[in-house]
């Protein structure tokens, strides 16, 4: 049964608008739910999909509302938020005016855009396209020449989700969430209604509850942040986030030592900055790796930079979610929705025959025997080693073939 605690922020004096006092509901770290018949916990780590060839590792970081919230361990990739681009039929015809130039045009042209609803970044994470097919609802494709410094394009790449197999595709939950508003989504001047700008983690809240807002509905998404503070509530720094060594391997324009898989750094989150006095609309928020700034910190930039990190998130449906194996570790994380293995199966066919019998017998006496189940799955050996001696020998073949011809036989393991 999962324990709910309820933790009060301070009311904050905002001007503008009155003073108001949050009181989100959110799990804490250790707080348990069931899935598939398994006891989870807030804190547990989860491994689903791949990029860059490597196997996603994924933490629950919240329980809330809509579920378990499950966000990657690590930045995967870097990418700019949205592009620039001179397609206005969407929000990048409603940006705040540029007074640098002498026509009327949007900050967003230039840009890109901080409205989550159609930017680059939100079609990639829900797209199933193959690689250029992704659709860009705003018009305005994330390409080299329109990210920043060229850096990091995607245009071209597959849509994220064609990194995760059918069956785990559907533990992804779509569900439907506060989006809030920068001012110029839903008026030409700042109305007091708007979200108050903070940098520091603890006040990232301030006046979320009455801020002007909308719903986005999706399956990926970047985490908010009501959902940052909830991982900061939960986890402590572990709102701060490393990139993995492919992320850094395979970014373009970095010049910079501190872009290393054993450093933290910056990474998008799907809000706008809140703070009309920057006199744009071009500037999502981001959680900064810079340490010298207290609380750690929730900044904004140009929605063009592809120098910063993604770091998915997602609400598992624990009504179509399986964990197969693991234990829920870091280093011994909960499979989802991965291929269930049988004990003695060496080809990985879900059955027990006399050809499983073989290739065990075959690597028994060649040892060079690549066994099929060994490119299915890391854990390959505690499925063939069926007598549990930790070697693969004549002994297990044996108990494997007995097991092939006779079907009640028990295999020792």
């Amino acid at each position: 049964m999962l324990k709910l605690k309820k933790l009060f922020a301070a009311a904050l004096s905002i001007c503008l608008s009155a003073a108001s006092v949050i009181t989100p509901v959110y799990a804490a770290a250790g707080d348990t739910f069931a899935v598939n018949g398994r006891t989870v916990k807030v804190g547990d780590y989860f491994q689903m999909g791949t990029y860059y060839g490597k196997p996603i590792l994924w933490r629950c970081v919240d329980y809330d509302e809509n579920g378990a919230l499950i966000l990657s361990d690590k930045i995967i990739c870097l990418k700019a938020f949205d592009a620039s681009g001179d397609n206005m039929s969407g929000s990048h015809g409603r940006g705040k005016l540029n007074t640098m130039f002498s026509s009327k045009v949007c900050y967003r042209e230039f840009y890109g855009s901080c409205y989550w609803g159609d930017s680059n970044i939100r079609d990639w994470l829900n797209s199933e396209a193959s690689a250029g097919s992704v659709v860009w609802s705003c018009g305005n494709p994330p390409d080299s020449e329109h990210c920043l410094n060229n850096a990091n394009p995607y245009d071209q790449e597959a849509g994220f989700l064609t990194n995760f197999t059918s069956a785990e595709r559907s533990a992804i939950k779509t569900v439907t969430q506060k989006l809030l508003l920068e001012g110029d989504e839903y008026s030409e001047t700042f109305d007091p209604n708007y979200h108050k700008y903070n940098s520091n983690i603890t006040n990232v809240m301030q006046n979320y509850d009455t801020a002007y807002s909308e719903t986005a509905t999706d399956r990926m998404f970047l985490i908010g942040i009501k959902q940052l503070y909830a991982v900061y509530t939960n986890l402590g720094g572990y709102y701060k986030a490393y990139p993995t060594t492919e992320a850094v391997n395979n970014s373009t324009l970095i010049d910079s030592d501190d872009l290393a898989p054993d450093k933290t750094w910056n990474y998008w989150l799907r809000d706008p900055n809140g703070k009309p006095e920057w006199d744009n609309s071009s500037s999502p928020r981001y959680v900064s790796f810079k340490p010298s700034v207290a609380g750690g910190v929730n900044f904004a930039d140009s929605a063009d930079v592809g120098t910063y990190g993604v770091r998915p998130a997602f609400y598992l449906d624990q009504t179509k979610a399986k964990l197969t194996s693991g234990s829920g570790s870091e280093s011994d994380p909960f499979i989802i929705n991965g291929a269930s293995f049988v004990y003695g199966d060496a080809d990985g066919d879900g059955k027990v025959t006399a050809s499983d019998a073989t290739l065990v017998l075959q690597k028994t006496l060649t040892g060079n025997i690549v066994l099929p189940l060994k490119n299915k799955t890391g854990d390959w050996l505690k499925y063939v080693d069926v007598d549990n001696d930790t070697n693969i020998t004549a002994s297990d073949a044996s108990y494997i073939l007995q097991k092939a011809l006779k079907e009640n036989f028990k295999l020792p393991l």
